[in-house]
């Protein structure tokens, strides 16, 4: 755990080793027969506290491995990883869980970690928060999420672009489960369920692999208003009672859209941050971004018992049809330039 002042190499570390002792309990208290569904609670809040640790300090890092030309194709192999994982994760836990023990994912979970934290130990580099060759440092701003969140919204455009995502993670998070309920609703069961996830999950994994050159070709406002226009156009259409490879095509082409912007806004925060502000501002953005979560689903529970499934469509349609007012209406997107950086 030890590294030079500012080095974020202990914070990964850290983060990777709770991740591997926290899984690392599961199997021992399935050996011992002495499980319980208290330790499975504490297991998931370490993890989750953990990831989110780890999740602003690799992104906060990246632009100390990667020159700033090469931002974007690494935050777009960043959010592909996530998505592989995401696609292969469920099923091959499912099956050790089934086929080879219970415990068995949460072992496999653990050596991950374990892995992770080797692999870690091999980085020589120091990672930050000194700043990149040719780029100011001046004194560390004090205030922490406090002083990303000023930096980040006095820039238009990041602030723009982070609120906008933001408040797509806000409605999405609780999609999968509005998901669930329409195709149970239809006579699915867990086969055609999990077509759904599956063809969504790829979509979402090719709009990481392209968005870097769908911004090229298109330019960013044209990418983002696009996404956020042709979101709400095609949400409704849910409504109409599609068969399961149609919805899962219909989630994949909106989790393609949403998965470019992610990578879009993730490259502009990058190249725009300064050194020294760049864990501040990732802080804010894992904030919003995780934070949403949880009140995201329980909203959309909340819309399914009021207004029932279609009711919550509906629900979801007008949100998005705002997202895509203010999207336009944003002259910073419009009017899109390269990213300055942002200053203390």
């Amino acid at each position: 755990m030890r590294g030079s002042p500012g080095d974020r190499r202990p914070l990964l570390l850290g983060s990777a080793l709770v991740g591997m002792l926290a899984f690392a309990t599961v199997p021992a208290a399935q050996a011992l027969g002495a499980m319980t569904a208290a330790q499975l609670y504490a297991v998931a809040f370490a993890n989750g506290c953990a990831t989110v640790v780890f999740s602003v300090a690799q992104q906060a890092a990246l632009p100390v491995l990667v020159a700033p030309g090469q931002l974007g194709a690494a935050t777009g192999q960043a959010e592909s990883a996530e998505r592989t994982a995401a696609i292969l994760g469920p099923p091959a836990a499912a099956v050790l869980f089934h086929r080879v023990w219970p415990a068995a994912p949460f072992l496999v979970d653990a050596l991950s970690f374990a892995v992770i934290a080797v692999l870690l130990g091999r980085i020589r580099t120091h990672l930050g928060p000194d700043a990149p060759s040719g780029v100011p440092s001046d004194e560390p701003p004090r205030g922490g999420l406090l002083a990303g969140a000023r930096s980040l919204l006095r820039d238009p455009l990041l602030r723009d672009l982070t609120l906008l995502n933001s408040a797509g993670d806000l409605l999405f998070a609780g999609v999968g489960l509005l998901m669930i309920v329409l195709l149970r609703g239809g006579g699915q069961q867990g086969a055609g369920i999990g077509l759904v996830f599956s063809v969504a999950a790829a979509g979402g994994l090719a709009g990481s692999l392209v968005a870097n050159r769908l911004e090229d070709r298109l330019g960013m406002a044209a990418a983002v208003i696009g996404k956020h226009v042709l979101t709400a156009l095609l949400f409704p259409v849910l409504l109409l009672g599609l068969p399961p490879l149609g919805v899962g095509l219909l989630w994949g082409a909106i989790s393609f859209q949403v998965s470019v912007v992610g990578v879009i806004q993730r490259k502009h925060v990058l190249l725009a941050t300064s050194a020294e502000l760049m864990g501040r501002v990732q802080s804010f953005t894992a904030f919003l971004s995780f934070g949403s979560l949880p009140v995201g689903a329980a909203l959309t529970g909340l819309a399914l018992d009021l207004a029932g499934p279609r009711g919550t469509v509906a629900g979801y349609t007008a949100a998005l049809a705002l997202l895509a007012a203010a999207s336009i209406a944003s002259r910073a997107i419009r009017t899109t330039r390269p990213p300055g950086l942002i200053r203390p």
